[in-house]
């Protein structure tokens, strides 16, 4: 998406809402873990488990940002069950060590902390409960032997705004009046469906996309057959 439909749009005075905002996500730039489907044991760079991994993927990044961090650890050990997350402890890059104390130092974190971070985890994992957190048990995953390490950065996974659009999926001027045959749908008309938080991406992109877009089409058609 390089904006074409927005400059096309802007060329017949079509309202254009850019508002210079967009969603912050941590995730790996190597691998692709943070989209929260991994759902492992996620550190701050101090060490300390803060939240529920099992979560839509913006909890735990708005989490880390409240704590003033830009970054944090996703800690795995061979038996975590996700693919990317095997794939990330393939990778030369990926910081690995046969302790907490040394995966510590090798990450920057206080080996005493995250120490203590994996066993008070492992410990919930034997006792069948996550009583800091409530996060499922299916989910919990006991961290053993050879561990790694894989950092969630900061990035934008989206931005916000695009062509507006009335619910015919018309496109509409900058005199708030209907650009006569010019229809637009998905991510690139992505804008005041649920408020000031139009992400689109996600399934709810995909439904809005399905059902504007043939509302796009079908509108079109009839105005070409008049």
């Amino acid at each position: 998406d390089t904006g074409d439909a927005e400059v096309m749009v802007a060329a017949v005075d079509g309202k254009v809402i850019n508002d210079n905002r967009g969603n912050v996500t941590m995730q790996s730039f190597t691998c692709g873990v943070g989209t929260g489907e991994e759902s492992g044991l996620i550190v701050n760079p101090a060490g300390e488990r803060f939240i529920n991994e099992y979560c839509y993927f913006y909890r735990y990044t708005e989490a880390l940002l409240d704590g003033g961090y830009d970054f944090g650890w996703y800690i795995a050990d061979a038996e975590d069950p996700n693919p990317m997350v095997q794939y990330g402890m393939t990778l030369e890059s990926t910081p690995h060590a046969g302790s907490p104390k040394e995966l510590a130092e090798l990450i920057g974190v206080d080996p005493e902390t995250l120490e203590a971070t994996i066993a008070r985890y492992n410990e919930m994992c034997d006792a069948g409960e996550d009583a800091d957190f409530g996060k499922p048990m299916e989910y919990m995953n006991k961290l053993e032997n050879e561990l790694y390490a894989i950092q969630l950065s900061a990035s934008i996974s989206g931005t916000y705004g695009g062509v507006l659009t009335n619910v015919e999926s018309e496109v509409i001027d900058n005199s708030d009046a209907v650009v006569p045959g010019l229809y637009a749908a998905g991510e690139a008309a992505f804008c005041g469906l649920i408020g000031e938080n139009g992400y689109p991406m996600c399934g709810y992109a995909v439904g809005t996309a399905c059902y504007f877009g043939r509302t796009a089409g079908t509108n079109a058609a009839a105005f070409a057959s008049k």
